[in-house]
């Protein structure tokens, strides 16, 4: 079984995946983990790291103000106050 995600803000949809490995969600008690196979769920979310991975691919990391995630039928829909910052990998190395 596999885990879509959508996370949407005010202003944009800022991500539609159909396969997602997993989500790291900043819940009001510490960030929470979310799997493929997840009960169907409903909580509020607090500024912090959006975390999620899709197969193969590097995590992918959005800073948020909060909001709240519903889960259901192995859908993931976030809804984001608004974006705070999307993180990027810096490349250490530096070109002379």
């Amino acid at each position: 079984m596999t885990l879509s995600l959508e996370i949407l803000t005010p202003k944009e949809v800022l991500a539609s995946e159909s396969s997602v490995k997993s989500i790291h969600i900043p819940a009001h008690w510490g960030t929470m983990e979310i799997l493929p196979q997840y009960a169907d769920y409903v909580t509020s979310l607090t500024e912090g790291p959006l975390t999620y991975t899709v197969d193969g691919k590097q995590p992918i990391t959005h800073n948020i103000s909060g909001g709240m995630i519903a889960i259901k039928d192995g859908k993931a829909t976030i809804l984001a106050d608004s974006l705070m910052a999307t993180v990027t990998d810096i490349n250490s190395k530096r070109t002379g």
